[in-house]
């Protein structure tokens, strides 16, 4: 009785073994559950050395390590790696019980365009370890959302044509779910491709931003984030922003205004903030400071 007892609990140990005697300690997070068709998505992998050697994660033989991830997808096949140069741990350096935390631009490492729920497990190797060890997986959705605004424009003479394949641009502001609100963000694309996604804020009921597009083909969107805040953001074609701004409602509210004969677009009503003093930003959209 007392064997068979004995092999049991020695069954149990051998299983749960990778965990116990794991010589890394190994956890991954995103700041969301549900993103966006396109938009970045970074996950922050946390990662301790139990193997009571400094593991430098270099270039050489004897310091060579990476981080990879096992991403199953909404088909339940295995994401394929778009980059395969990029080592996102290059360069770190975790002493003899010391710890560090690894931002990953995922979806610029591995092929994630589809829509749906991927399974994500993150994956440390270093010579100097006897084996590889993986995390927790990780569950996140990406949603197509909803288009709330859309417009086609040319790119301007000003920049070489030739550089871009298709001579248009179409700018969408979209809307999702993202766990906390209804998200709204601004895409850029053309027929080919997605040249970049940007949150904007959420929709506090209903309210589609103003947009306008000014003579050089940049967007201008203002966006109101609470009954009294609002957000002015301008783009250019390629979604790099130019101008970020925030404006209090007065006796006139803000509004987009385009100029006919310039083709400038301004924003008008409403009073300019000024950031740590009319407001503060929580995570990218301004708030009024409390004692406003």
């Amino acid at each position: 009785m007392k064997s068979l007892k004995f092999a049991l609990i020695l069954a149990a140990l051998m299983s749960f073994g990778g965990n116990i005697y794991a010589q890394i300690g190994m956890s991954i997070k995103s700041d969301r559950k549900i993103y966006l068709q396109y938009e970045p998505i970074y996950i922050k992998v946390s990662l301790r050395n139990y193997s009571g050697k400094t593991l430098v994660f270099g270039e050489s033989d004897k310091m060579k390590g990476n981080l990879s991830f096992i991403i199953e997808t909404p088909a339940k096949g295995i994401a394929p790696k778009s980059n395969n140069t990029f080592n996102p741990i290059l360069g770190e350096i975790i002493s003899t019980g010391g710890a560090t935390d690894v931002l990953v631009p995922i979806n610029r490492i591995y092929s994630m365009g589809n829509t749906g729920e991927y399974q994500i497990t993150g994956v440390v190797a270093h010579e100097m370890l006897p084996a590889s060890y993986k995390s927790p997986p990780l569950s996140i959705t990406i949603n197509s959302g909803k288009i709330c605004w859309e417009k086609q424009v040319g790119i301007p003479d000003l920049f070489k044509k030739k550089e871009y394949p298709d001579p248009t641009r179409t700018y969408k502001v979209v809307s999702f779910y993202d766990g906390t609100g209804t998200a709204l963000s601004l895409v850029v694309e053309d027929k080919d491709r997605v040249y970049g996604v940007a949150r904007l804020g959420y929709d506090i009921g209903g309210h589609i931003p103003e947009c306008e597009i000014d003579g050089l083909s940049r967007i201008h969107i203002l966006l109101p984030v609470s009954p009294s805040m609002f957000s002015y953001f301008c783009y250019d074609i390629n979604c790099s922003l130019e101008k970020n701004e925030a404006y209090i409602k007065t006796n006139a509210p803000p509004t987009l205004v385009v100029d006919p004969k310039e083709g400038m677009v301004l924003v008008a009503g409403g009073k300019k903030a000024v950031k740590d003093v009319d407001y503060v930003e929580k995570d990218g959209i301004p708030v009024f400071k409390e004692n406003h």
